[in-house]
């Protein structure tokens, strides 16, 4: 016997239910082991080139699964800032200020003679 639009409808219902209860179960277990989910979207050709590199950055070795593979650019990323800003500590701004400085910059920020003017060049992630 075919079930009856509300009856679809109520099985859909259910099923999108459990779905966010096993979604909260998920969050809940993670954030107890001290992980959390991060979710995004990307392209079909980002998606293929990511798991390209997930294999061609293990080579001869099960490839990293694109978890792995996130959290360790994040580690790597980690790594390079906190280079990056010790690196900066050591200089100063000609106002005296160590780099990089206040979140808003010195009260010559903008000025070509201020160090502080450039440094997000120095520190954004780079596209080739």
């Amino acid at each position: 016997m075919a079930k009856s639009d509300e009856q679809r409808k109520a099985d859909a219902r259910d099923r999108k239910r459990a779905q966010r209860q096993r979604e909260r179960e998920a969050a809940s277990s993670a954030a107890v082991s001290g992980r959390r989910r991060i979710t995004f979207e990307v392209s079909d050709h980002i998606f293929e080139q990511i798991k390209a590199n997930c294999s061609a950055r293990r080579p001869g070795k099960e490839p990293y699964s694109v978890d792995e593979y996130f959290e360790l650019l994040a580690v790597q990323d980690i790594n390079q800032l906190k280079r990056q800003l010790a690196e900066l500590a050591s200089h100063k701004c000609q106002c005296g200020e160590s780099m990089p400085g206040p979140a808003g910059g010195c009260y010559r920020n903008g000025e070509a003679a201020c160090g502080q003017t450039q440094i997000w060049r120095e520190l954004m992630l780079k596209t080739l």
